[in-house]
């Protein structure tokens, strides 16, 4: 299949797979539709037709919403919808100024469409021409005179060397279209088609995540700042099924996370976060005696939250994936690596390798008791923050000498049994020469031995107080008793 017959040099920048269609899209500016049946054999080889010509540059990024529309956009920020049953675009705007809606005309003939084609490739070939010759005719003059380059000839064209070297000087054209370049898009399938409800994100050159509504009355909604370095920009982004999270990669190798619940929806839509479960899950989140730059930038935003930040490549990051099942996120990079990531930021593996794969269990999350490490390049270079996220929330700590003696210590004190005796202890445990005796309820009774010409009683009986004895004797008895008292006390 190819895209554009006449050049063969045209690059593919999407292709999108719906029921019995394929969709493809790049430098020959439109949508391509190639059926999957392969049963029709066209030109391209395989039945093929080619959408309205609506983009003035080549297609950057794409993105679908199935079955209701498709998204492209360009490297001047135009960003066209189209309508994915019939093909007809419904909406089109330019990222740069993205409140203005650019109407679009229907009534534009395939002959006007081919005159305005072959116009600016001929304003294109007389502009190289006329480039071309301004080069020959510098070329033809003579050199300069070495004598005439003495004293202020010579820093005049000192300056302007150096100014020529610091800075490089752009066409205005290029200027206006180089910070506003779309570079990718994500649709979030989850939520509900509404004029109030951010449906589509939109990243371009300069940093910024645009959010838009897909809706026929709907547009620009919101954006907000996705990096912390100078220069970078969001090349590539991804959701989970649920539309909770957000995960982009930059061009400078870091990957983010982002909070999109409650973020541009419905006041019906919105729930209440609960904290301490998301801290549970990123330590990203954990309080630290120093805050990092994607911290301290991501404090002068409130929405969207950012949950994790941590560098995963140092070369640009093309694409990400999010397995939902298992809670695992693939980035693949510029340098052909294919890296997976927990969803708190922990580094599994690099696919692809000449290492065997690491065995993780299939529809479940990756448990803590998993061998986790980190990459050996990332180990090198690697910011505090992004450090402390691929340990798990804890930085490691240098030991002295006396602490891994004391640590060694509690390795061999803290011995498995069951390892050093080689199998687990047969019943009963204490042999059989003690009997446990049984435990009742009732009273014990109490056998004496009267063989012994006497019954010793040992300390340990527990026998109640004695009662002091109180005799009953008759009145008249009583009576006799004092008066014998009082007789002794006489004498």
């Amino acid at each position: 299949m190819n895209i554009d017959n006449e050049k063969s040099s045209t690059e593919v920048q999407s292709v999108i797979w719906v029921k019995g269609r394929i969709l493809a899209m790049g430098w020959n500016r439109r949508v391509t539709e190639f059926a999957d049946s392969g049963e029709a054999i066209g030109p391209g080889g395989a039945y093929s037709k080619n959408w309205d010509l609506r983009h003035t540059e080549d297609i950057s990024a794409s993105a679908v919403k199935i079955p209701e529309t498709l998204a492209t956009s360009s490297y001047v920020g135009e960003l066209i919808l189209w309508r994915l049953e019939t093909g007809q675009p419904y909406k089109k705007f330019n990222v740069s100024n993205p409140t203005a809606r650019i109407k679009i005309q229907y009534t534009l003939s395939k002959q006007k469409d081919e005159m305005i084609k072959r116009r600016s490739s001929i304003i294109t070939r007389r502009s190289r021409l006329t480039s071309l010759g301004e080069e020959r005719r510098q070329s033809m003059l003579p050199p300069p005179d070495t004598a005439l380059l003495q004293g202020p000839m010579r820093a005049k064209r000192g300056a302007r060397s150096a100014r020529r070297v610091s800075t490089v000087a752009l066409p205005e054209e290029c200027t206006s279209q180089r910070n506003f370049a779309v570079h990718c898009m994500v649709f979030l399938t989850a939520r509900k088609m509404d004029p109030r409800v951010g449906t589509l994100l939109v990243s371009l050159e300069n940093g910024v995540v645009q959010v838009w509504s897909h809706h026929i009355s709907g547009g620009f909604i919101t954006s907000f700042s996705a990096i912390h370095k100078a220069g970078d920009y969001v090349l590539s982004m991804a959701s989970d099924a649920s539309n909770e999270f957000l995960f982009v990669g930059t061009t400078v190798g870091y990957i983010k996370t982002w909070l999109l619940k409650n973020y541009v929806c419905l006041p019906e839509d919105v729930e209440h976060l609960c904290m301490p479960k998301y801290r549970l899950m990123f330590p990203f989140l954990w309080g630290s005696r120093f805050m990092g730059r994607a911290m301290r930038l991501a404090l002068t935003q409130e929405k969207p939250m950012l949950m994790n930040s941590y560098r995963g490549h140092f070369m640009p990051i093309s694409g990400l994936t999010y397995i939902n099942e298992n809670k695992i996120l693939i980035s693949c990079c510029a340098d052909f690596s294919a890296r997976m990531w927990t969803l708190s930021g922990r580094y599994l593996q690099t696919i692809g390798t000449f290492k065997p794969w690491k065995h993780i269990e299939r529809g479940i999350p990756v448990p803590d008791t998993f061998e986790f490490t980190i990459p050996p390049d990332i180990r090198r270079t690697c910011s505090s923050t992004s450090l402390r996220v691929l340990h798990g929330g804890t930085l490691p700590k240098g030991l002295t000498f006396k602490q891994l003696q004391k640590q060694a210590e509690k390795n061999v004190i803290n011995v498995d049994h069951h390892k050093i005796y080689g199998k687990p202890l047969d019943d009963p445990i204490l042999g059989h020469h003690y009997n446990i005796p049984q435990r009742t309820t009732q009273p014990k009774t109490i056998q004496f031995d009267t063989s012994l010409p006497y019954i010793p009683v040992y300390q340990h009986l527990i026998t109640p107080n004695p009662v002091p004895i109180v005799r009953n004797y008759p009145s008249s008895r009583r009576s006799s008793i004092r008066k014998s008292k009082d007789k002794d006390v006489k004498m």
